[in-house]
């Protein structure tokens, strides 16, 4: 059997069936954004790692070298506030290939430390080492919480609403304007937005602590494999289905600009496109009012995009008043699409 023929979340499966948590401190092991820990004293570990090749997840030609380190905090910044978590220590690990230029790895680390920085994360060791080929950085990331605010993908009840923060669909239009050089006719300002939501996104750190201290939501994801695959996520975890409404799917002007431009869908982007680390949630119908307080205070965006259904009701979304199957499709290392420069 090829790796083709299984995926990314195949070999996941696989792997996890293969691995066991040994002691009781683990409460949450492979299959969630991060692992927990029980430190006792009611605070709880979160720890995460994350590792982007070049010409998988960036290009280093085509993308400021400073951006690639500040993404590539950013993506397990992300991991650890969808757990509900405040990022605290990183290390990071480096393999370079013979003859690149000091300035360029002294780059990368000023975004590291920048997005760090941002968050109030430490980086505090990791490892260098030679590739023989492309360029590699894997960051591991540790936060803390208290242990009984840890959310997760699992904890999504039939009748949750089901919201999400931001817009969708940015980052992957973004990444089209590296792959094509840009689009004809695309104003400067919003090329320049969907470009930045590409290569710095914003973890929703606040949020998601907010979220999660309060006890608002039933489920969290961050959104990086694409809005479809992050709902079957939760569903899968939680043992119940859902229906999107596609009309409510928030989608920026900028990204309407651009696909006026180049024909591309903005539904698919948005579904489908990933990278936009914003964070996706479940939550019961009457903490709808604490929610909008929070997101009002925070000045956020929220979109109430669908609801939890019972698990015989699949995962579906509702376009144009058609039901249609709500199948995963993100980006997935070893499916369609996953030999192309594509983000984390």
């Amino acid at each position: 059997m090829r790796i083709e023929e299984i995926g990314e979340f195949g070999l996941i499966e696989k792997i996890a069936s293969m691995l066991r948590a040994r002691s009781p401190e683990v409460l949450k092991g492979i299959g969630d954004d991060a692992a927990v820990i029980d430190l006792g004293n009611g605070r709880a570990l979160i720890l995460t790692i994350d590792t982007l090749v070049e010409g998988v997840h960036f290009l280093k030609g085509a993308c400021p070298a400073r951006s690639i380190g500040y993404k590539s905090m950013a993506v397990n910044v992300s991991d650890v506030a969808a757990m509900g978590a405040e990022p605290r220590y990183g290390v990071v690990s480096i393999s370079i290939p013979a003859g690149t230029e000091v300035e360029l790895i002294e780059e990368i680390y000023r975004g590291i430390e920048e997005m760090a920085s941002e968050v109030g994360v430490s980086v505090v060791g990791g490892d260098t080492t030679r590739s023989p080929g492309p360029l590699f950085i894997s960051i591991a990331l540790l936060g803390i919480c208290p242990v009984d605010e840890v959310a997760g993908r699992s904890g999504a009840k039939a009748g949750d609403l089901i919201g999400v923060t931001g817009t969708l669909g940015d980052s992957a239009a973004g990444l089209e304007l590296i792959l094509k050089g840009g689009v004809k006719g695309l104003k400067q300002e919003d090329a320049e937005y969907l470009l930045s939501r590409h290569l710095t996104p914003k973890p929703r750190v606040r949020a998601a602590r907010e979220l999660a201290s309060r006890r608002l939501v039933s489920s969290m994801i961050d959104v990086s494999d694409g809005l479809s695959s992050e709902v079957n996520h939760i569903c899968r975890m939680s043992g119940v289905g859902a229906l999107i409404e596609a009309e409510r799917i928030p989608i920026s002007d900028q990204l309407r600009r651009f696909c006026e431009l180049t024909g591309r869908s903005a539904l698919d982007l948005a579904l489908n496109g990933g990278e936009d680390y914003e964070l996706l949630f479940t939550f019961r119908e009457e903490r709808l009012a604490e929610i909008e307080e929070v997101f009002e205070r925070l000045d956020l965006r929220l979109s109430i995009i669908g609801r939890i259904t019972p698990p015989g009701e699949g995962v579906s979304v509702e376009i144009e008043g058609e039901k249609r199957p709500l199948l995963p499709g993100g980006f997935d290392h070893w499916g369609e699409g996953g030999e192309s420069p594509r983000p984390a």
